[in-house]
């Protein structure tokens, strides 16, 4: 098929990747595989691409944007988004971790049927953002939240032991303490002076 894979973005691996696309764009005796490096505003990407691969924000935007999804994730993870699978992918994020094969058999059969199915799954991937990430949506989601936080506010007790649990975790984490000092001789310093 006459694809252009866009790859936007950057990172530790893009010159490995780069020799790669050149060697695959060689092979194919055309400019398949385009790299734009990052870009401040995607904006233009998004509406350019007739499908979006990704995960999280990036798939959240191609939707936004009315495109067919295919999800990646770690260890050779794919999926598209589609009614079958968006449940799941609300549940867990818009992400996966595969089984390590190093075989791309499962992602190209995902691109198939995003091609194949491109114009419902366009549909599907809009409505579903509009649905459960729109503005509107998660601001009513936050307010129930927060709403409920101060019907429920914990007893005094509760919340003088997470305090102290949170003041305990910033000493470990040396947050309060100058630059190359042990939690411990900070403690050590501190009773000292208090029994001075």
């Amino acid at each position: 098929a006459p694809v252009r894979f866009v790859i936007v973005g950057d990172g530790d691996a893009r010159g490995d990747l780069e020799r790669l696309a050149q060697h695959t764009n060689t092979e194919l005796g055309r400019e398949a595989i385009v790299f734009t490096g990052a870009l401040i505003d995607p904006r233009a990407a998004y509406a350019a691409a007739d499908i979006v691969v990704g995960m999280g924000s990036s798939v959240l935007r191609g939707m936004a944007f009315g495109k067919p999804v295919v999800i990646v994730g770690e260890a050779g993870f794919s999926a598209p988004l589609t009614p079958q699978t968006a449940s799941s992918f609300l549940y867990n994020g818009l992400y996966g971790i595969g089984s390590g094969d190093p075989s791309n058999a499962g992602l190209v059969a995902d691109l198939h049927e995003a091609i194949r199915q491109r114009t419902e799954l366009a549909d599907f991937s809009l409505n579903f953002v509009r649905e459960h990430f729109s503005l509107d949506t998660v601001s009513a989601q936050l307010s129930a939240f927060l709403i409920q936080s101060v019907k429920n506010q914990p007893h005094r007790h509760v919340a003088l032991l997470d305090s102290a649990r949170t003041a305990a975790v910033w000493v470990r984490e040396r947050r309060f303490i100058p630059f190359g000092w042990s939690a411990r001789r900070w403690l050590r310093l501190d009773r000292k002076s208090a029994t001075a």
